[in-house]
């Protein structure tokens, strides 16, 4: 394998154990990568990293979408609705009063046309100003 890349330096792996995992039943889940660099430190800083924001979207997306109860199936509609909740997500994120959570902005967005408007294109709201 190193033969055919001249640039591998390691092939690390990561394990984890996944939730739903107790000690009567014991889970592990082992992912393998192929570096380009072989220091263990930076492998497990940049392995953090990502899934450090792997999980903080999809968490969100699922505390305040309900991601995980979608049970749309068919087509790609199951993809299409990922999209539309990860484009309501920044929309929200990056519009609107800087200390309102999510949930507010959301709720902000439900009850009034005028801030649903606002959202939608970009538009700062009063209560921002």
């Amino acid at each position: 394998l190193c033969g055919r890349w001249t640039a591998l330096a390691s092939k690390p792996s990561a394990g984890w154990n996944p939730s739903g995992s107790s000690a009567t039943k014991p889970a592990r889940n082992v992912a393998y990568f192929l570096c380009s660099f072989s220091d263990r430190d930076r492998f497990a800083a940049a392995v953090r990293m990502h899934w450090g924001i792997e999980n903080q979207q999809h968490w969100v997306l699922d505390v305040q979408f309900g991601e995980d109860a979608c049970r749309t199936r068919r087509d790609h509609s199951a993809e299409n609705l990922a999209l539309i909740r990860r484009i309501a997500l920044n929309l929200l994120r990056h519009n609107g009063p800087p200390r309102d959570s999510i949930r507010r902005r959301k709720l902000r967005a439900a009850l009034n046309d005028d801030d649903r408007l606002r959202l939608l294109l970009g538009q700062s709201s009063p209560a921002t100003t």
